[in-house]
């Protein structure tokens, strides 16, 4: 069951992810560079610090990309490299986050984006996506079609499964 109070549709029994894991979600998004910031997936309402987020501006320069923070510490963080801006490149985007122990790697449409350590602590979600508009604190400007999560580092199949997801996604939107 899930509730949409203040812009996030918030989950009655939150998402808890322990050890390895691998997450894939399917959006589209508006065409519009000024929204293209805070598209968070998965947040945390008694966390700021924990999110999914697809075009999350950092602090340095501005830059915006894919993220996924698992607190404020050096190694809680890990996102795409400045150069690497969150521009969708298809209508519809499908972005795999795979934790395997220490390390994160974060994929979009099949193709590796970033890849780095970061802290092995539980996550546990209750949040999927936010409402936006061009106001900058508004969240999520777009639609969301798919979000799979998998036990493990997923290897075997895994652009069969993203293929497969964003066909599935493209057949929503017919």
């Amino acid at each position: 069951t899930a509730t949409a109070p203040n812009g996030f549709m918030t989950l009655n029994n939150p998402i808890r992810l322990f050890g390895d894991f691998t997450i894939i979600f399917a959006a589209t998004f508006f065409p519009s560079p000024e929204i293209l910031k805070k598209l968070r997936i998965l947040g945390n309402s008694s966390n700021s610090d924990m999110f999914i987020s697809m075009a999350e501006t950092s602090t340095v320069d501005g830059i915006s990309g894919y993220q996924l923070s698992i607190s404020s510490a050096t190694n809680g963080t890990v996102f795409t490299p400045r150069d690497t801006l969150f521009t969708p490149e298809r209508s519809i985007s499908v972005a795999t986050f795979i934790r395997r122990g220490d390390k994160l790697t974060i994929r979009e449409n099949g193709v590796k984006k970033a890849e780095g350590t970061i802290v092995t602590d539980e996550l546990t979600f209750d949040q999927v996506g936010k409402k936006g508009s061009t106001v900058v604190d508004n969240y999520f400007n777009g639609m969301i079609y798919n979000i799979s999560i998998y036990d493990g580092a997923l290897d075997s199949n895994l652009e069969q499964l993203e293929r497969d997801i964003e066909i599935r996604a493209s057949q929503a939107i017919q």
